[in-house]
């Protein structure tokens, strides 16, 4: 989310405190959409596979378990939400994460770790 070029606050909160709230369900509609897009196990295990470095089609499809096709539906809704950039050479599909989806992956990877460690430190 990106600051408020006011007063440095995210967009969301400063729309919210502003009362203008008009412009809120869009943004809960954006993010609604996103969660959604990595909320699917495959889908988020293939980012996270993704993260490491552009991998073959076929490769992500064995490594995630799936069929290429079924991966393919994935690869789709993960394309739709610019989390993943594909790139063909010949007769080969290449996948990788983009930049948006990279801090996403950093953002959840900080998140979980916090959240194992206070599991750790009751």
């Amino acid at each position: 989310m990106l600051p408020c070029r006011i007063c440095g606050r995210s967009t969301v909160v400063a729309l919210a405190e502003e009362d203008r709230s008009e412009k809120l369900p869009s943004y809960a509609a954006s993010a609604a959409g996103l969660l959604a897009a990595m909320g699917n196990e495959k889908r988020l295990l293939s980012l996270f596979i993704m993260a490491k470095g552009e991998i073959r089609v076929r490769d992500l499809a064995f490594r995630v378990g799936l069929s290429q096709p079924a991966l393919s539906q994935h690869l789709v809704m993960l394309r739709k939400f610019d989390l993943v950039a594909k790139r063909r050479e010949r007769n080969t599909t290449f996948y990788s994460c983009t930049d948006r989806a990279l801090k996403l992956i950093q953002l959840l990877e900080r998140w979980v770790e916090n959240d194992m460690l206070s599991d750790l430190n009751p």
